[in-house]
């Protein structure tokens, strides 16, 4: 269901024609997969090419959307079925979202691998930037291969060019640890050979988007110490700052944002048209659970104390309301940003029972921002209780921003009642993974899908 123009009078009627429409595997962004990469400037356009996969199939939106549609944050009202099967929690392997993550994921990989592949043979690229263009597609690939292993577990590992636009070439599923390893390698070698966050470096791969990935990735991954390391990392670095957070979406690339995908008039993003309702111009698809918005407080004069929340909904209704740029389409895609960086060393510190007042700390200075009280200090002792308050906040700060479902998965073993809300939501255990698509295990009889399905 890709969307790449977004206008206020046709966006149902584009949505309804994106349906059937194939993957966008040639982009006029990019070079060809499988054509040879011969001067500089072939590099540059194969580089763009890289950032430009998200936009294949409903890569970009499903990223944003499925971790809270297959949660207890949102809820459907529309006609796709792709979406209702997430939203009701029973998704089948022909599932054309489900495909889009995965084919979408491997086109930009093996973009990624063309540019890796390509880098030393050519002519007349200083080394300065080529160090810099590997720097970016090590981080692409791994961001990607990262995707993959959220929604799938272990998966085929590519590093090398393919005609392919998917792992269709007969290779086998590695285990999610090897993937994971994996992300892991390239990502310290991305984060060693990128430069610094400029404004000249907006929408690519930098050392704080390098760094702040590598702090997601071993929180997922369960390595504490080392979510901690890196997420310190960015906090300490100076170059981010926690913002007014309504001006995280109405100012692109604000001093919190990390990494943004950039979207623009001519280069339009899916996000406002499936948020918005109808009233402005948009489906309205994806709307908030009461259990969502009665976190902020049970009466409204209370959940406007948090000043996420006017932000988050529009005018205070079931809404979503940070992507609101539906006539031009060119809301960013905000991946990373300072806010989670906080929380993540908070979360790493109690689980690793440390400081626990350096992890309350945390979670305060995203609390402060959004004009709530501290924890009460005497309230929250334990390593648990702080966990608990963390999942609170982060719930709070990153609707609609792809996270609840992989939070809900990674908490269910550390907060009792969250153990009981993945039970009651998702019935069986073979249900935290992704179905691999049908079309790829019909394609590569290497592939074995995931149990259960």
């Amino acid at each position: 269901m890709r969307i790449r123009k977004i206008s206020l009078g046709l966006f149902a009627a584009a949505a309804l024609a994106a349906c059937d429409n194939p993957l966008d595997t040639n982009p006029t962004a990019s070079i060809p997969s499988g054509e040879a990469l011969d001067t500089p400037e072939e590099v540059r356009v194969a580089v763009n090419g890289m950032y430009d996969a998200y936009s294949v199939g409903d890569l970009d939106r499903n990223l944003l959307v499925f971790p809270d549609l297959y949660s207890d944050n949102f809820g459907f009202q529309d006609t796709y079925t792709s979406d209702e099967e997430v939203s009701i929690k029973t998704i089948r392997s022909t599932n054309t979202g489900v495909r889009d993550i995965w084919e979408g994921a491997y086109v930009g990989i093996n973009r990624a691998n063309n540019v890796l592949a390509a880098l030393d043979g050519v002519d007349g690229l200083d080394e300065d930037e080529a160090a810099q263009y590997r720097g970016e597609a090590l981080y692409v690939r791994a961001h990607l291969y990262f995707v993959l292993a959220e929604f799938f577990g272990g998966v085929p590992l590519v590093t090398e060019p393919t005609l392919a636009v998917s792992a269709g070439n007969n290779v086998p599923r590695s285990t999610e640890a090897q993937t994971y390893a994996l992300v892991e390698t390239d990502l310290r070698e991305a984060q060693r050979l990128l430069l610094n966050n400029s404004p000249s470096r907006r929408g690519r791969a930098t050392w704080g988007s390098a760094t702040a990935l590598l702090a997601r990735v071993n929180l997922y991954a369960r390595d504490w110490a080392d979510a901690r390391t890196f997420a310190s990392q960015v906090i300490g670095s100076g170059d981010y700052e926690l913002v007014d957070y309504g001006d995280i979406w109405n100012e692109k690339n604000s001093d919190e944002s990390i990494f943004e995908l950039q979207y623009t008039v001519n280069d339009p993003g899916p996000f406002a048209g499936w948020f918005l309702p109808d009233t402005e111009g948009g489906r309205g698809s994806f709307v908030a659970s009461q259990s969502l918005r009665s976190i902020y407080g049970d009466a409204v004069e209370d959940r406007e104390l948090d000043s996420r929340y006017l932000v988050t909904f529009l005018n205070g209704s079931q809404f979503i309301g940070k992507y609101f740029r539906i006539s031009n389409g060119d809301d960013n895609y905000v991946m990373l940003r300072l806010a989670e960086m906080y929380l993540i060393r908070s979360e790493a510190e109690a689980r690793l029972d440390g400081n626990l007042a350096q992890a309350r700390a945390d979670i305060d200075a995203v609390r402060e921002r959004a004009g709530l009280a501290p924890l009460d200090a005497e309230a929250v002792v334990s390593a648990q209780q702080v966990l608990r308050a963390n999942l609170q906040e982060r719930r709070r700060e990153f609707v609609g921003e792809g996270y609840r479902f992989f939070d809900l998965r990674r908490f269910r073993d550390a907060l009792p009642e969250i153990g009981t809300l993945v039970r009651d939501q998702y019935r069986a255990d073979f249900r935290l993974y992704f179905p691999l698509p049908q079309g790829d295990l019909d394609a590569n009889p290497e592939l074995t899908q995931n149990p259960g399905y």
